[in-house]
């Protein structure tokens, strides 16, 4: 198991993530996924982040995380190479990883998903 933090690496530069992902998908555009959307945006990685409003309703604040960050749908954010979903815990975010999985089931052989849950989760 790798053990790193990805808003760590990308805020101090390291170029680990964005060798290795070319896209990234943020599902919540919180406080979590806004952070994590501002550190992506500083590294150079595309991503695209959404909400259950739909990215009309993020598209200012989304201007301001820079880069190659670009408001979309949920569905277009599960289809990126990586997806970060940063939910509250609710019967919604118990939902969400079914349609993230299928989403993503599409991709072929050896397309990983993980799912971290709780505040000690790291990759």
């Amino acid at each position: 198991m790798i053990r790193l933090s990805a808003v760590h690496f990308l805020v101090n530069g390291n170029t680990w993530l964005k060798d290795r992902v070319m896209t990234i998908g943020i599902i919540g555009a919180g406080n979590i996924g806004g952070a994590f959307a501002k550190a992506v945006g500083k590294a150079g990685i595309e991503a695209v982040i959404a909400n259950s409003r739909g990215p009309d309703s993020i598209a200012a604040l989304v201007s301001t995380y820079g880069g190659a960050i670009r408001a979309g749908t949920v569905k277009e954010a599960a289809a990126q190479d990586m997806v970060l979903v940063a939910l509250e815990q609710s019967e919604g975010r118990r939902r969400l990883p079914i349609a993230v999985t299928e989403e993503k089931a599409g991709g072929g052989p050896g397309e990983p998903l993980t799912i971290l849950n709780g505040e000690n989760s790291i990759l």
